[in-house]
């Protein structure tokens, strides 16, 4: 008994670890990726994919470390997102943990879905708002001005989230 018990916790770590190697280097590439190809990122929010799937198989503690540092970590790899004059890299840190404790709350009120993921989306993306009394760069026209752009890179990334799961659910039955 404890044999298959230690066996099945192996399995566990091993899984785990599997996803979050999987959402943080896809996290770094895919939006690298974008700018390779001269792709604004401002319109997809390439950086949003793998942290909002990650966010259905992972616990808060660990998504959420990985939404704060993603960002960080691209910048480090790619020099993207920008931090002056400015303050993407911020933004973005800003909204992906605020994304990740958004989809927490719905989680555990009224499940992960489609909406719950556009709420949390909006709510995030909304959030990042206070930093205009942080930076004088960042003004509530040119927050507002990407903010309406990103509208078509959430919906198109929620979808993609949506299939995604869905292609393993019906690969799990």
């Amino acid at each position: 008994m404890r044999l298959n018990s230690t066996k099945s916790m192996k399995q566990n770590i091993l899984q785990k670890t599997t996803i979050i190697s999987f959402v943080i280097t896809m996290s770094v590439a895919y939006p690298f990726l974008f700018h390779l190809f001269g792709i604004n990122g401002k319109v997809f929010l390439p950086i949003f994919l793998f942290v909002v799937l990650g966010a259905n198989y992972l616990d808060f503690k660990t998504i959420f470390s990985i939404a704060i540092f993603v960002p960080l970590l691209n910048f480090l790899f790619t020099g993207m997102p920008i931090i002056a004059p400015y303050p993407i890299l911020q933004l973005l840190t800003l909204e992906l943990a605020m994304f990740v404790i958004f989809l927490q709350v719905f989680k555990k009120t009224i499940g992960l879905n489609f909406i719950s993921r556009v709420i949390s989306f909006l709510f995030a993306r909304i959030s990042s708002l206070v930093l205009i009394l942080f930076y004088s760069k960042l003004t509530f026209s040119f927050w507002f001005a990407n903010f309406r752009i990103g509208i078509v890179g959430i919906l198109i990334n929620l979808l993609i989230v949506e299939l995604i799961i869905k292609m393993f659910a019906y690969e799990r039955n």
